[in-house]
């Protein structure tokens, strides 16, 4: 594939070298297959490129699986400490994690519901709190 690449600048009689290598960038990037092995190159100018792609410097690496994302939400906001509340209604994944972190947290002893806790006007217990907003992280 390099060589292919290669022999496209080889080819191409451009006088916006810029535009080019803008173009260029943007389609492999964008606008291409996405194959488990990827490589990386710097150059500013076509004859760099080229240089760079003869050099036999260009190592391919076996490309990462993507991160896992997710969100933390704690059940309490800065502007309002039950902010979110509608979350446990709404969103059934929101309120089986949530069930979920409670079956662990009565294995670690606790003594309370995790909900119950987050859904009701005590939550000032330090300790509740802090339990709670651990529990609700993904």
């Amino acid at each position: 594939m390099a060589d292919h690449l290669k022999q496209y600048l080889l080819a191409s009689k451009t006088t916006e070298e810029t535009s080019l290598l803008d173009n260029l960038a943007y389609t492999l990037g964008h606008r291409r297959s996405l194959f488990p092995w990827i490589s990386t190159l710097a150059a500013t100018n076509i004859a760099d490129l080229v240089k760079t792609i003869e050099s036999g410097k260009v190592k391919s690496v076996k490309k990462g699986d993507s991160p896992r994302l997710g969100f933390v939400y704690t059940g309490q906001g800065a502007q309002w400490w039950a902010m979110g509340r509608e979350l446990i209604d709404v969103y059934p994944v929101f309120n089986a994690a949530l069930l979920d972190c409670n079956v662990e947290l009565k294995k670690l002893g606790a003594t309370w519901n995790m909900i119950g806790m987050l859904t009701s006007y005590y939550i000032h217990n330090l300790g509740h709190a802090n339990s709670c907003c651990r529990g609700a992280r993904p």
